[in-house]
């Protein structure tokens, strides 16, 4: 009887788990080594020694296959005509060519797929590559193989016998190992928020790439010093090292790297381990290495527990595009690699590709030589090439000075070079007299009217208005206000408004601008810090106090009765002036005008800002975006909002024309669409959620040819979505965009042209054009550089310059900056930097640098967020909230919408009980208790109710938690049982794999207990159930029970 062909064993849970990242298609690339062989070679003999290595071992024969639904090893009889392949080249350096097809790893047809490739690159030279599937071999079993065949190709028989192939002692592993390693990590490490240059795609495109830095052994020495005083190991400085630069990049107290490890035993696949490490700032390096040290000698010693089982007992969340807590890969080598020896010809290791990586980011140290060689390999999807050699830098860095200096805190520690970090810090220079301005807005408009009167300054709803006719009736208004007054313009969208704005300002006093809504408590608050002199209003509002008129105007009679100012109206506007200019003019330094913040919540706080900082900012913005005579800018921003008062006088300061949006057609973006056509607009002004609007209509009407007048989009007051900025490029190809970023205490501070991006980088764009985006592909649009006289810092808690990619505080510094709040508001943001002589904002934001320079924006470092482009302090819902007698402990957290922009509130109660246990209180009750103090600015808002919140160990409401706790709660009250038909029939197959069935039709396979090497068994039945093939990516992005269901009925 013939042997058969081949014959099947069990794969372990290793193997399992790669052949599952192989149906995911992250299968790790082949171990492999490439050598380039100058001289005679004999490549029969080559051959021939080859595959009596394959003869011998019976893993370099072997592949992964699916049996039945479970992953198995085909072990073939004898070695095949692919294992070894001899190619031909018209010539080139032998370490130049294409991998050969060992590259995929093992064949999904069931063939081995270790494989000697030669490839004939001369007369005399040719490169050798030998690769084995990651499932088979580890890098010492292919040390054991390079050995062999240097035995082999010298003529020398092996005498030895060929390694245990069997089954690895993980198979065996008592209980006590798993345990060790749930209990480890037992508090799960969430997913690192890495400085990459854009989020992890929804589906690989496998580009990656390497940077690395040649063997340094001065640093090695210097780690190895330290390993041995701290009774360690290089291996556990390097790793601890890399560790903490993980925590500055991300802030996260707990940080998991994956490390890669030797089971013993030949043909064995290497296994991972997940190493944490709890790191906080003021922690001294010595002490978080004594913790490392410790921690990975009682991993090693449980290295062989398999990376599935471990995962299979933890809560981890699954995801196609990702290995759960191996998004970060630290792969150290200490043994040199042993060399190929062939008689005859000199052989030389090559630089290897080592192919696609299953994780965002390897740190890979060859500690084997004079010193460690280390190698940043990345995924290109994610990560720029500067961003890649930012971290090999900055690690290199870190890992210096740690090792000469262990007892240094964390947030200490050098990333930087001292240059490079006095380079940083020179970001805080304002640089003053960069575009410092001449004169005010209000000389820059006198000009004006006097070079080109009939030029038309503003184009409204209610007509036009010259220069010259501007300038004239802003003579008139000056002549009943007084220098240095507070001035409050409340007139309705048209003409007269901007008139009365240029009169404030003409004649030294300060304005402050409304809009004639019902500005509700916020506008008595307002009126009450400001205590203006005088109100400019639309002569129909100027009834006597009690009057009946058509719509009475509450606010005015505030101001009337509480204030006692002066009401002013602004008749039709004046054709020629017939008022000189008041004397003196206004100088830069008087006072300008006072903004508030929206005070959503709170008291809204007045902040002032001088001619200078508006000359010097509308002079920039027209200058940088070409507003000039011919030019036509929309006025879109509402009047509460500074940004209007830029659109303004960058406009009427340059001679372009101004065009104020009527107020019903602001905020509906099909008429404000048509709006722009007709108008002829050349520059808008918009926040990105309405901009995401515009650009659904666009798509929707397919009339982006309409808007041909239109040049430039100026997008501001939220962060801009990466695929919202690659829809608007591509639907607008003629229009530049660009992202402006600054708070109202600063006017503005950075601003960041936004450019088209390669196409592999803009997959969401097509989704985004239509209103729609799943998920975005792109990060948000950076917020950029700094405008001119003004300086930016990124700082940490003690006021320290960030290097690039660490997240700290934005701060703000140059004349231009407010000095405080009106009124006796905190002024503890204003607190200048040491060294920094200039006026200083602390923003609460957070960014970070990127290696280029720009600035990235990272949220808030406090509970504000905002919401419909209002600042809103959820710690004041919360302290109002907890005033009401039912209510015993509060949270509000934001919802966010696709953009990550906060679309709604959700207030989470845990109310008072009475005696008999039950909840006291009700939303309507709490609704009310806010409307009241709070107005009807906090809608929308969803009210749950909750036995206790979650916190941490610090005590603190754990918001992450807590929104994950809402999210699961609102799914669970809108469960339903299986439907009958093929839910009910999946919900039978999910019973009889993991002992009971699912819940409700919501709930995900692995949430009912299911892991990962038991998804194969399970598409296995389906489709013998249903004769559906459903893949393993299209199962991870279906994993509840009715999702897959609908899948399934889809599919078959």
């Amino acid at each position: 009887m013939t042997d058969p062909a081949y014959r099947h064993v069990p794969a372990t849970d290793v193997q399992q788990g790669l052949w599952l990242l192989r149906a995911l298609g992250q299968e790790p690339a082949p171990r492999s080594r490439t050598y380039r062989v100058a001289g005679n070679l004999d490549v029969a003999a080559l051959a021939v020694a080859w595959r009596s290595l394959v003869d011998r071992h019976e893993h370099l024969r072997s592949a992964l296959v699916l049996l039945d639904g479970i992953p198995a090893r085909r072990v073939w009889a004898r070695s095949g005509p692919q294992a070894f392949v001899l190619r031909e080249t018209d010539g080139g350096p032998a370490d130049q060519g294409e991998p050969g097809p060992a590259d995929s790893g093992s064949d999904p047809a069931g063939m081995p797929g270790a494989q000697m490739t030669v490839t004939r690159c001369g007369p005399q030279e040719h490169r050798v590559r030998l690769a084995v599937p990651g499932a088979f071999a580890d890098e010492d079993f292919l040390d054991t193989l390079v050995e062999e065949l240097t035995e082999l190709a010298a003529g020398r028989a092996l005498l030895t016998p060929a390694p245990h192939s069997g089954t690895t002692a993980a198979e065996a592993e008592p209980p006590e190992a798993l345990a060790w390693w749930v209990d480890t990590l037992k508090t799960l490490p969430g997913e690192l928020p890495l400085p990459a240059d854009r989020p992890r795609p929804d589906r690989a495109s496998g580009r990656w790439a390497t940077v690395g830095a040649p063997a340094d052994p001065d640093l090695g020495r210097t780690v190895a010093r330290c390993a041995e005083a701290r009774r360690s190991t290089p291996y556990v400085v390097m790793l601890t090292a890399f560790q903490v630069l993980l925590h500055r990049y991300t802030g996260a107290d707990r940080v998991a790297v994956a490390v890669p490890v030797s089971q013993g035993g030949a043909g064995t696949a290497t296994n991972v381990l997940i190493l944490p490490a709890d790191i906080r700032a003021q922690q001294s390096f010595d002490d978080i290495l004594g913790r490392g040290t410790a921690l990975a000698a009682q991993a090693m010693a449980r290295r062989t527990v398999p990376l599935a089982r471990v995962l299979g007992a933890l809560p981890v969340v699954r995801d196609a595009r990702r290995v759960p807590l191996g998004d970060v890969v630290f792969d150290y080598r200490e043994r040199p690699e042993t060399v190929l020896t062939i008689p005859g010809a000199a052989v030389e290791p090559c630089r290897e590709h080592t192919g696609p990586i299953p994780a965002d980011l390897v740190l890979r140290v060859d500690d084997s030589g004079s010193g460690p060689a280390v190698t940043v390999l990345y995924d290109a999807d994610q990560f720029e090439p500067e961003t890649a050699r930012m971290i090999l830098r900055q690690f290199r860095t870190l890992l210096r000075h740690a090792a000469l200096a262990p007892d240094t805190t964390v947030a200490e520690l050098a990333l930087d070079s001292p240059g490079r970090a006095a380079r940083t810090a020179d970001e805080a220079d304002p640089r003053a007299d960069d575009g410092a301005p001449e004169h005010t807005v209000v000389e820059a408009i006198r000009r004006r009217a006097s070079h080109d009167p009939d030029a038309v300054a503003v184009d409204g709803p209610d007509g036009t208005l010259t220069y010259r006719s501007l300038y004239a009736t802003a003579l008139r208004v000056a002549q009943d206000l007084r220098a240095g007054d507070p001035v409050v313009v409340r007139l309705p969208v048209g003409v007269r408004q901007y008139a009365a704005l240029l009169g404030v300002l003409s004649a030294g006093a300060h304005l402050c601008w409304f809009g004639t809504a019902d500005n509700g408590d916020r506008g008595r608050a307002v009126l009450k810090a400001l205590k203006p002199a005088a109100m400019l209003v639309d002569p129909g509002t100027t009834a006597a106090p009690g009057a009946a008129v058509p719509d009475p105007d509450e606010l005015l009679d505030h101001y009337r009765t509480t204030i006692g100012g002066q009401v002013l109206t602004v008749g039709e506007p004046d054709p020629e002036p017939r008022a000189s200019p008041p004397s003196p003019p206004p100088r830069l330094t008087d006072r300008a005008y006072v903004a508030f913040t929206s005070g959503t919540t709170g008291v809204p706080k007045g902040i002032a800002h001088t001619h200078a900082a508006l000359a010097q900012f509308t002079a920039w913005m027209a200058a940088q975006f070409d507003i000039g005579p011919g030019v036509r800018v929309a006025q879109w921003v509402a009047a509460e909002h500074d940004p209007a008062l830029a659109e303004t006088f960058a406009a009427l300061g340059s001679g372009a024309t101004l065009c104020p949006v009527p107020e019903k057609i602001r905020a509906n973006p099909e008429r404000l669409l048509d709006w722009l056509a007709a108008e002829r607009i050349a520059v808008l002004q918009t926040v990105p959620s309405f901009a995401r609007e515009l650009l659904r209509v666009l798509t929707e009407r397919r009339s982006a040819e309409e808007l041909g007048a239109l040049r430039t989009l100026l997008l501001m007051g939220e962060a801009l979505p990466g695929d919202l900025a690659d829809g608007l490029l591509a639907t607008l190809p003629l229009v530049r965009v660009a992202n402006l970023y600054g708070p109202t205490e600063t006017v503005a501070a950075t601003w960041h042209p936004v450019h088209r991006r390669p196409a592999h980088l803009t997959r969401a764009a097509s989704s985004a054009s239509a209103g729609t985006p799943a998920k975005p592909a792109t990060a948000p649009v950076p917020i950029g550089r700094p405008i001119p006289g003004r300086g930016v810092l990124v700082v940490d808690e003690s006021d320290r310059p960030c290097p690039a990619g660490v997240t700290g505080e934005l701060v703000i510094t140059g004349p231009y900056v407010a000095h405080g709040y009106l009124a006796d508001h905190d002024h503890a943001a204003f607190t200048r930097l040491p060294h920094i002589d200039t006026p200083c904002y602390r923003t609460g934001d957070l960014a970070r640098r990127r290696p280029d320079g720009t600035l990235e924006y990272r949220g808030r470092k406090d509970s504000q967020i905002k919401l419909y482009g209002s600042r809103l302090e959820l710690t004041d819902v919360e302290a109002a909230l907890s005033g009401h007698p039912t209510v015993a402990d509060c949270a509000v957290i934001a919802d966010p919408d696709h953009d990550g922009l906060a679309a709604r509130l959700v207030v989470c109660v845990v109310p008072h009980r009475s005696p008999d246990g039950e909840p006291q209180g009700s939303p309507s009750e709490w609704r009310t208790h806010l409307r009241r103090r709070f107005g009807r600015s906090l809608l929308p808002a969803l009210y749950r109710t909750l036995d206790r919140l979650p916190r941490t160990v610090t005590g603190k409401v754990d918001r992450p938690l807590l929104a994950r706790t809402v999210a699961a709660a609102e799914r669970d009250a809108a469960a339903r049982r299986p439907a009958a038909g093929t839910e009910a029939d999946l919900a039978a197959i999910w019973a009889d794999l993991l002992g009971t069935p699912p819940a409700h039709a919501d709930q995900s396979f692995f949430a009912v207990g299911g892991t990962s090497l038991l998804v194969p068994q399970l598409l296995h039945q389906v489709r013998q159930r249903f004769t559906a093939d459903v893949t393993v990516p299209q199962f991870y992005a279906h994993q509840s029970l009715a999702a897959l269901a609908a899948l399934v009925d889809r599919t078959r």
